[in-house]
């Protein structure tokens, strides 16, 4: 399991993917011992991972390195999407290619 520092927790250091183990499991939270220079425990949510606190989410889980590139590469992947369809028809793609297009984003909203 690793932790990523985000939210007020990452505005003046960079974000750091750090490995973190589970210490405790209840019924409905259960704790994870942040590894690092300044050891804690957290809370989070069994059902959804979302830290436990009554403010902003310092920590967000994930399972694997992996998980984390993917979400990364997803996160790009899209901001390139946004560029290029936010110029309003000026796209350059002739109509073969938008049909393939908008045939791929039917398979996943029909």
């Amino acid at each position: 399991m690793f932790s990523l520092n985000i939210g007020n927790n990452a505005r003046r250091v960079p974000q750091v993917l750090s490995p973190a183990t589970v210490s405790k499991v209840g019924r409905k939270y259960f704790s994870v011992k942040l590894q690092g220079p300044y050891p804690r425990e957290r809370e989070y949510h069994i059902e959804n991972w979302r830290e436990r606190t009554e403010y902003s989410p310092v920590t967000s889980l994930y399972a694997s390195e992996q998980e984390y590139a993917d979400e990364k590469e997803t996160a790009m992947i899209w901001g390139q999407l946004r560029h290029v369809f936010s110029m309003y028809n000026a796209t350059g793609f002739d109509l073969p290619r938008l049909r393939k297009i908008i045939a791929i984003v039917r398979e996943v909203r029909p």
